[in-house]
């Protein structure tokens, strides 16, 4: 089970087979629960019986269902995103600022409050250049916004400063001809709450200050939207479509799972021969250009000759560990390469950290079929 934005494996799945006391049933294993074995090469589960009790059992028919959220497996395992706190809440009184431009860039970020958050730097209509934050990835995954490199954007922002430090944060975003609001009336992010969220915004046309956030806890368009759920399961996204931006070209082969932090680093991809002409090569694409949207339909940050000039699958994960060249992945995409040694297990700070870059060699395994 992992979060569709940042890539973090949350969970597993384990059919106990009646070890552990818990009578063959499937389990959800919390991944920060598991400590990796570089030298024998699996995952060793440090818990005791109180802990293990405690684990959901896993029915796969219960994973999306609608209803009860007590039922909804996929609600139970992420409630704690929606868990509100002071500094979740944005200053409305003050008047939002329109940046209208292009997509220059676009970082995923880690801070305290939130595991993974996209920031976007916008070149403006003027020619400058200004970086907002937008709002958590899986959620913008979730709800359908797709964000690119060079793609037109439209973002109304809310910009304050304390102790000299600027903070631009935006209130709403608008590509591809739909905007999403992102902030309801009282400053609370709509990500954020009860659930079902009861302001889950519906992509519309209102873009103007005004509009921002009003009308009440749940706007009309938005009753019965389905909900998103920040995490999704692996194995749903075995052969599912991609694409570069506009184009199909290809669907998902496998994921490659950095075993230390606990976080998908690379999709390996089947590309497709009408689009890219190289059919039956594998080649590996970052997780930070990939979007996995809410029907599971993946997305990726890229055009052609990026995908073209990716690097093969590798027919060792350990030499493509130990000789560096998984660098080379993060140079075919010209995004960031992440240094996983910096992050505990899962996103779990108190676990798995190291001083220094961790040997993917000993820690990168493929999640294979």
């Amino acid at each position: 089970v992992i979060d569709r934005g940042s890539g973090w494996v949350r969970y597993l799945v384990v059919d106990t087979r009646e070890n552990m006391g818990l009578g063959g049933r499937k389990v959800a294993i919390p991944y920060r629960a598991c400590s990796w074995n570089p030298d024998r090469r699996h995952l060793v589960v440090d818990a005791d019986s109180g802990e293990r009790a405690r684990w959901i059992e896993f029915i796969k028919d219960h994973w999306s269902m609608t209803g009860n959220r007590r039922d909804n497996l996929a609600y139970v395992l992420s409630s704690e995103y929606y868990l509100r706190t002071p500094s979740d809440r944005l200053e409305m009184k003050l008047e939002p600022a329109r940046l209208l431009g292009k997509v220059k860039d676009i970082e995923r970020r880690s801070t305290d409050d939130h595991p993974d958050v996209i920031v976007v730097r916008v070149e403006t209509e003027d020619g400058k250049e200004e970086t907002a934050s937008v709002g958590p990835s899986w959620y913008l995954a979730g709800s359908g916004v797709t964000l690119f490199r060079d793609a037109p954007i439209e973002l109304y922002v809310t910009r304050s400063g304390e102790a000299g430090l600027s903070r631009v944060v935006a209130r709403s975003v608008g590509t591809g001809g739909k905007t999403w609001t992102l902030y309801d009336e009282q400053g609370w992010p709509v990500w954020k709450g009860e659930w079902p969220p009861s302001t889950m915004p519906e992509p519309g046309s209102a873009s103007r200050p005004a509009d921002q956030g009003r009308g009440g806890s749940q706007p009309e368009a938005s009753r019965g939207r389905d909900w998103v759920s920040p995490l999704v399961l692996a194995s749903d996204l075995d052969g599912k479509a991609l694409h570069c931006r506009a184009n199909m070209c290809g669907a998902v082969d496998d994921l490659i799972v950095e075993c230390l932090s606990g976080r998908v680093a690379f999709v390996s991809i089947d590309p497709d021969r009408n689009f890219l002409g190289i059919a039956d090569t594998k080649r590996l694409v970052p997780w930070g250009v990939v979007t996995v949207g809410a029907d599971s339909m993946l997305w990726i940050d890229a055009n052609k000759a990026m995908i073209v000039g990716a690097p093969e699958f590798p027919k060792s994960l350990e030499r493509f560990g130990s000789d560096r060249s998984y660098m080379k992945v993060y140079g075919a995409f010209a995004t960031p390469a992440i240094d996983f040694s910096s992050q505990g297990a899962a996103g779990d700070k108190s676990k798995g950290q190291s001083t220094g870059r961790t040997d993917p060699s000993k820690n990168t395994d493929a999640r294979t079929k």
